[in-house]
């Protein structure tokens, strides 16, 4: 049904490209009407990328609508689980237990809707702590609220996003003191790793067997400064 809604309104409405569908005239070959095919294909395939632009810019939109320095708690725990819930929408189908689910197709179509969510993610998180300088301290609001922007750094890969998260993340840790050992060292290390940078707490990836033995001693020095348990 979401395809059915998503073809009609393509269909019923251009995108920046002033040609119609409609108005290709139909070829008289087999090979002009395939060339017309793949035009009205290479058309739709490029208004549902502009669709799918506007409706995370409108969700965008409407989630930073309110944030801003003296935000009060009850209105920032809202813009959290709401960035919480964009994290989740379609992980929860992902998964069955800690295994994917079985069906590939499902799976993909999940995978694929998750792209464009993850990136508008990114922006919110960046826009918020820019706006109330720093991670909140979310110790009252909840575990949605609390897990919201870990989610996002724990789920990126992106360069960009890691470089300017890891400022915020020492910052939070060691001078605000609004995050906890844990949340600090796992998102530390996730933001390192999509740097290119080698882990530095042994909290991400969180399998003891994936570092070599001649690293855990480090690794465990580092831990124990932070107050966790060694490896």
């Amino acid at each position: 049904m979401h395809k059915l809604i998503i073809l009609l309104i393509l269909l019923s409405y251009s995108c920046t490209n002033d040609k119609s569908p409609n108005n290709i005239q139909v070829a008289n070959s087999k090979t002009d009407r395939r060339s017309d095919l793949s035009n009205q294909l290479t058309y739709l395939l490029n208004c549902n990328e502009y669709v799918e632009n506007k409706k995370m810019q409108y969700i965008y939109n409407r989630v930073i609508k309110g944030i801003r320095p003296d935000m009060p708690n009850d209105s920032l725990k809202k813009v959290l689980q709401k960035i919480y819930y964009c994290d989740q929408i379609y992980r929860d189908s992902l998964m069955t237990g800690k295994t994917w689910i079985s069906d590939e197709i499902k799976r993909n179509k999940y995978l694929k809707e998750l792209t464009p969510l993850d990136k508008m993610n990114r922006r919110i998180v960046l826009y918020l702590l820019n706006n109330i300088g720093g991670l909140p301290d979310t110790r009252d609001m909840g575990d949605k609220a609390s897990e919201a922007i870990w989610l996002v750094i724990r789920h990126s890969d992106e360069r960009e996003f890691a470089a300017k998260i890891l400022p915020y993340l020492n910052k939070a840790y060691y001078s605000d003191s609004v995050i906890d050992n844990i949340f600090y060292a796992s998102s530390f290390d996730k933001a390192q790793v999509s740097l290119g940078e080698k882990s530095k707490y042994g909290a991400y990836p969180l399998y003891r067997e994936y570092y070599p033995d001649s690293v855990i001693p480090k690794i465990n020095l580092e831990r124990i400064r932070i107050g966790l348990d060694t490896l």
